[in-house]
């Protein structure tokens, strides 16, 4: 549905917005933030990697529902990296690290795997009610 010239669907359009938002600047907080988070476990750092890459990628891709999958996710894989590079640029107290970036590769497959199963099993439902 077309309103004033903004395309809205289903009314949620800037909730989802929102959430990304939200989502960006708690990422940016994370990464940026002058001392590394404590270490609650072994690798915790690494857990909250997936978790938050996973987190902002199935928002960001909720988010942006039109916008093309191969664009969507091809910059999620991209930001890991240059994320972390940034980090330690931005952070000198901050360290550049490999495990980081397979953390947030993986945190972007888990969102996209999740995104894919729940596509199939909503449009399932929707043909058949």
């Amino acid at each position: 549905m077309w309103q004033n010239g903004v395309h809205f669907v289903g009314g949620l359009a800037a909730l989802r917005i929102l959430a990304f938002l939200i989502c960006c600047v708690a990422m940016g907080y994370g990464l940026f933030r002058p001392e590394p988070p404590p270490e609650l476990f072994e690798d915790s750092d690494k857990f909250f990697h997936v978790v938050a890459f996973a987190g902002l990628a199935f928002v960001t891709r909720l988010a942006f529902p039109f916008a093309p999958a191969w664009l969507v996710w091809g910059l999620l894989y991209a930001q890991g990296p240059v994320l972390e590079y940034l980090q330690h640029f931005l952070r000198s107290t901050r360290m550049f690290s490999y495990g980081d970036i397979f953390a947030n590769f993986c945190g972007v497959t888990l969102a996209l795997v999740t995104w894919v199963v729940v596509n199939s099993v909503w449009r399932r439902w929707r043909a058949v009610v």
